[in-house]
């Protein structure tokens, strides 16, 4: 039996999470707190979300995790949005991240979907 590791989705998310900070990098020293300190964290939360939930023990808890994961990834994709409106970002860039975030996006609903009760083994 695999890990949260060993999921696409998570390493998609992870991906995802890596280029957010490369994004940020260059924004300016005045956002540190700001804008870029909450990108990252939208960003982080999607495979936190996803490990996090693959421990829960009923298939409504995972399931409720993906559903943040999907919250952060929202959440993300609007402070990428405002990144552009502020001149931090090209567009250009923006396109691109909106096509990796679709694509994640159907595999959280993908993953979602997949997700079923376990048998029960144990008396925990």
């Amino acid at each position: 039996m695999g890990t949260f590791k060993d999921l696409e989705v998570f390493q998609l998310a992870l991906q995802y999470a890596k280029s957010v900070y490369q994004i940020t990098q260059p924004f300016p020293s005045t956002e540190q707190f700001g804008l870029t300190n909450q990108m990252r964290r939208a960003a982080i939360a999607i495979p936190s979300s996803i490990a996090e939930g693959s421990a829960r023990r009923t298939a409504t808890d995972r399931k409720h995790f993906v559903d943040i994961a999907l919250g952060s990834l929202n959440e993300s994709h609007a402070q990428l949005i405002l990144a552009v409106e502020l001149g931090y970002m090209s567009q250009e860039k923006l396109g691109e991240a909106e096509r990796f975030i679709e694509k994640l996006k159907s595999k959280l609903f993908a993953y979602h979907k997949s997700i079923k009760s376990r048998p029960k083994t144990s008396n925990f």
